[in-house]
């Protein structure tokens, strides 16, 4: 009972500062800009907007976006289908253990919260859609650096600390990722857009905290072009729930390779001895150790 009171506990804190913390945002918000990225008054002089593209330009602004707070409800015993995407008592505790500062743990619900409402809002994502690996994984880019655009720039983090902020978010992000997945029974399969978005965003906070780190303007105008990362993983397989997972029991260590195609040039490496040890990727994804996938993308960063 005192491990429930405390889950609950922990919802009902969450709830709360998400709310304050978006009524702090929307206040900070220009009234005169439309534009989402405009409105949270980034730029001086004539910097150009990194956002003003049409892969960009239907989100919407903060304000504009009805918070859905959904997953914060406690889900209903009763229901005999889990539903996945809920803050529940086994999710917190797992997400407790990987997050051990409140304030990390409340950087968590927010982004997540900023993410699913614009994709409820916006992307109109519905509940069958495992069969469409590539639009969500799309949507997912979309809805995660919406998200931490707007926590970075309404929270008015100096622009000097952005590469340490954007690295504490990715990691914060990818953590409340992993909490759900700790979580699942199988640990010999991942959804394929789930496993890129993983490798999408070590990737990028790999680029983004290197040496002293990027730039705020660098790290805008990587976040506006989405590097994509694929595996040459062949298990690919659809269950009987129609999703299209890796099978990371299944592989040939001959044949395993990554690509990265980004800023419209491609880049590949295999397993070999003297290319990079994918092997530790595949352990990374099974065991549910982050640091063994990012040693592995950061590695392929400096061959790149």
């Amino acid at each position: 009972r005192r491990v429930l009171f405390r889950s609950q506990k922990m919802r009902d804190s969450l709830c709360e500062d998400i709310t304050d913390f978006r009524e702090q945002l929307i206040a900070n918000l220009s009234e005169a800009d439309e534009h989402w990225f405009e409105a949270l008054r980034p730029l001086e002089g004539k910097q150009k907007n990194p956002f003003d593209q049409d892969y960009w330009n239907t989100l919407i602004r903060l304000d504009k976006v009805p918070i859905d707070l959904h997953f914060l409800e406690k889900p209903d015993p009763k229901e005999t289908a889990p539903v996945r995407y809920f803050f529940d008592d086994a999710f917190l505790k797992a997400l407790s253990e990987s997050l051990k500062e409140r304030s990390d743990r409340e950087l968590a619900a927010r982004l997540f919260c900023f993410r699913q409402s614009v994709r409820k809002e916006v992307h109109k994502i519905p509940a069958k859609r495992e069969r469409y690996p590539r639009i969500i994984e799309e949507a997912d880019y979309q809805a995660d650096v919406y998200a931490l655009l707007n926590e970075f720039f309404l929270k008015d983090i100096p622009y000097d600390e952005a590469a340490v902020y954007f690295v504490r978010m990715i990691r914060v992000l990818t953590e409340t990722m992993w909490a759900f997945d700790k979580i699942e029974s199988n640990r010999d399969e991942m959804e394929v857009q789930r496993t890129n978005r993983y490798l999408t965003w070590y990737y990028l906070g790999c680029l983004i905290g290197a040496g002293d780190g990027l730039p705020l303007e660098q790290i805008l105008s990587l976040l506006a072009r989405k590097p994509i990362l694929e595996l040459r993983l062949h298990a690919i397989q659809a269950d009987g729930r129609e999703k299209l997972v890796f099978d990371f029991k299944r592989f040939s260590k001959n044949d395993l390779g990554i690509a990265v195609f980004h800023n419209g040039k491609m880049v590949s490496r295999g397993n070999e001895e003297d290319e990079l040890p994918l092997t530790d990727l595949i352990e990374g994804f099974r065991e549910r150790e982050p640091e063994k996938i990012k040693n592995v993308i950061n590695a392929l960063r400096l061959k790149i």
